[in-house]
């Protein structure tokens, strides 16, 4: 058939499946930014149909959702330019500010897992603070969560499974080995597929590992001389002091409450990264929420929190406990 200009309008029905594959891995990994779509040019009409389209969180777009498109698609380049161009406006970008990137001291996860029924080991290559998460951030919210519906892969990170393991460990006995690694990326990588640097699975593990290597608390606290101990008690504004001095800006500093010692314990390190991966204050008029832990030292003892960022450590201090010797099963 012939258009308006003259021009030959071909008959023709395309499948085109377009995935993102893993370089670094060689896997291959559907991102929800690039659906399934089936092409059919007829004599009447040029229509697009994109399936698989998960446009957010809360339901909309279910993989059996049919959206129809009427286009005029004469040239292959033009197809193809088209496609991305509908995948990527279909696709909702996740909605955030910063990074949360966010360590938990491991002696003090068991003492909290504990209290929560599990039943917790610390394993034996664990010896440093741990990676919690790195999760991205809206100001004044708690997410965004669950962005997409890309399912966790443990073969996409086998490669990194033994550095995982030791830096991102799973603490909770009761659990599988890779079910904390799921529920971080399923909640909150996800979320990061907007950032190439974080753009699958993979991807998202990798650079939680290599800002570990920038930002250990270990290390910083070691540095100035916080060290565990059974005895010393610690208050915020010296933790808070000591990670600064290193990387010019403000942690937020969390603690825990041991029912059983009636002792407040340091619990996570969090330290706010702009989208470039760049330490950066946390404070925005006071509108930043944390993610996960919602202790309130008031419930416990009456004392107050402190630090300018609002940490819920109380004011007359906290212990920084040693990683116990024995790695037997808690709870």
């Amino acid at each position: 058939m012939k258009g308006l200009d003259g021009s030959v309008k071909l008959k023709m029905h395309v499948e085109i499946h377009i995935s993102v594959i893993n370089i670094k891995t060689g896997s291959e990994n559907f991102c929800s930014r690039f659906v399934h779509i089936l092409i059919s040019i007829d004599q009447q009409r040029s229509t697009i149909n994109c399936l698989h389209i998960n446009l957010n969180s809360k339901g909309l777009g279910e993989p059996e959702d049919l959206i129809d498109f009427t286009v005029d698609l004469m040239f292959p380049a033009m197809k193809t330019l088209f496609l991305f161009a509908l995948c990527f406006t279909l696709s909702q970008s996740a909605d955030w500010d910063i990074f949360t990137f966010t360590q938990e001291w491991p002696t003090t996860v068991c003492v909290q897992g504990e209290q929560e029924h599990h039943k917790c080991v610390i394993p034996d290559g664990v010896s440093t603070w741990s990676i919690h998460g790195l999760w991205p951030t809206k100001y004044g919210t708690e997410g965004p969560t669950e962005c997409r519906q890309v399912p966790f892969d443990a073969n996409v990170i086998k490669n990194i499974t033994s550095e995982l393991s030791k830096f991102w460990a799973n603490m909770y006995a009761d659990t599988s080995d890779t079910s904390f690694w799921e529920h971080e990326w399923t909640k909150h990588g996800t979320c990061a597929m907007d950032l190439p640097a974080t753009a699958t699975e993979y991807l998202y593990f990798r650079k939680a590992l290599d800002v570990m290597k920038g930002l250990d608390a270990t290390i910083l606290l070691n540095n100035k001389n916080i060290m565990p101990s059974d005895t010393k008690v610690y208050n915020v504004s010296q933790l808070e002091t000591a990670i600064q001095d290193q990387i010019g800006v403000v942690p937020r500093i969390e603690c825990a409450y041991d029912q059983k010692t009636r002792k407040h314990l340091v619990y996570e390190v969090e330290i706010c990264l702009s989208k470039t991966f760049k330490p950066i204050s946390c404070d925005q008029s006071k509108r930043y929420v944390r993610h996960h832990h919602h202790y309130n030292p008031n419930e416990s003892n009456g004392s107050s929190g402190s630090s300018k960022y609002n940490s819920n450590c109380p004011h007359d201090g906290f212990l920084y406990p040693p990683i116990p010797q024995s790695r037997d099963i808690i709870g």
